[in-house]
């Protein structure tokens, strides 16, 4: 025989819960005790019959009245109509994260970009001088590297024909190339470097005002 009871738990504007246990089957008749249930089949040694006391079962309703705020979001709304509702816990803990959204965004809306940074201290017209001048240092240093390889192109030429390399241009490349190329490899890694970095500001200030643009649009 199953035996089983009802707890009814009620809560000001808040649904009724019903919450229904059901106590084990006996496999060998009932036998029952002041509110105790006897588990069937035991006490069949040398002691007492075994009582068991039926768990109490622990229910927990969050009621509307927990909520706190205003008015609710749309979310919150199709929530209530299931009868789901926000506790206060996750509510402060919903606005907390809320608040430190805008203040990073608002952060990163006030924030000085590189490219600003640069022109503050230079100017528009100083940007314009550095870019042109870091550009045409790259382009001399290309040029340098070309020529020298014309050069060493030219001298390992003559001697894989066995011929005689021509004084001026072993001269040249003893004299020149040796004293040059080391310091134009050098001049070139630094104004490519630093022309690839203003160049990457200008980037992306120019994405930051796209976007602040499209913000202001859909507004």
């Amino acid at each position: 025989m199953n035996s089983g009871f009802v707890l009814n738990v009620g809560c000001s504007r808040s649904r009724e819960l019903t919450v229904r246990a059901a106590s084990r089957k006996g496999r060998k008749g009932k036998a029952a005790k002041g509110g105790k249930q006897v588990r069937p089949g035991s006490g069949t040694g040398f002691g007492p019959p075994k009582e068991e006391k039926l768990e109490h079962v622990d229910t927990e309703i969050v009621a509307e009245s927990d909520y706190v705020g205003g008015k609710r979001s749309a979310e919150e709304e199709v929530m209530a109509k299931f009868g789901v509702y926000q506790s206060s816990g996750a509510k402060v803990l919903q606005e907390k994260a809320e608040r430190k959204r805008r203040a990073d965004a608002e952060r990163e809306k006030n924030k000085v970009s590189t490219y600003s940074k640069i022109v503050s201290k230079l100017g528009i017209d100083g940007v314009g001088k550095l870019d042109k001048a870091l550009s045409t240092a790259c382009t001399i240093c290309l040029l340098v590297f070309f020529i020298t390889g014309i050069l060493i192109g030219a001298e390992a030429f003559f001697k894989a024909t066995g011929r005689d390399v021509p004084q001026n241009l072993d001269q040249f490349l003893v004299e020149g190339v040796n004293y040059v190329f080391t310091p134009s490899l050098l001049i070139f890694f630094a104004c490519s470097i630093n022309l690839g970095l203003l160049k990457s500001a200008q980037i992306d200030e120019a994405n930051d005002y796209i976007r602040r643009q499209q913000e202001q649009n859909r507004r």
